[in-house]
């Protein structure tokens, strides 16, 4: 983890404050070791100024303009009004289904290869609310694409070979006692941080 960059809608609300701030704890939760600066930016953000970051890219096509610079890259396509996820050869979905759904998928960048991006996108705001806080758990995640549905049960697709998660697999065993907790306090504590410069940039906008 180092230089990321968090793309975020232009206009947050408290929710999504406490689900951006959900996603960074269950993040550091796994961190051996964080090393580099987190920047926090609108999505009418140009593409150039983010082509030397990881990326963690948060929204709607509608509320953050910059998921338009990636969705036809995505695992699933959106409809032509950007109401609900396409079906596809993996995937065998409905529109009224489909409009439901978060989609996470990890995987390079398709501003810079050399670099990793995150995805957590939705058709509408609403669904983030209404699934990420169920607080929803699914052990064990080893995978490029995680589909959640409005009850809140996950699904993987594209998993990740075992030679790429040879280093997972080691860590997972080490995640216990003073050594987990230590890795939640750095999630909490970098989540600290990225709301606090959320409300700043919000505040003085």
């Amino acid at each position: 983890m180092q230089d990321i960059g968090v793309i975020v809608p232009d206009k947050l609300n408290a929710e999504d404050l406490i689900l951006l701030g959900r996603l960074f704890e269950k993040i550091g939760t796994y961190t051996q070791q964080y090393e580099g600066n987190i920047s926090i930016m609108n999505g009418s953000i140009p593409i150039e100024e983010v082509e030397d970051k990881h990326l963690i890219v948060y929204g709607t096509p509608v509320n953050n303009q910059f998921i338009q610079n990636i969705k036809e890259q995505s695992f699933l396509q959106f409809s032509e009004n950007a109401q609900y996820f396409l079906p596809n050869e993996e995937v065998h979905l409905l529109p009224e289904y489909s409009r439901n759904l978060i989609l996470c998928e990890m995987k390079p960048s398709t501003v810079n290869s050399r670099y990793g991006m995150l995805s957590v996108i939705a058709p509408e705001e609403q669904v983030f609310k209404e699934i990420l806080g169920q607080r929803v758990s699914i052990p064990n995640l080893k995978g490029q694409v995680l589909i959640m549905d409005e009850r809140g049960e996950g699904r993987l697709y594209r998993p990740i070979l075992e030679e790429h998660s040879e280093k997972v697999i080691v860590n997972d065993k080490v995640q216990n006692g003073r050594n987990g907790q230590s890795q939640q306090v750095i999630g909490i504590f970098i989540g600290s941080i990225i709301l606090l410069s959320i409300f700043l940039i919000g505040f003085l906008s």
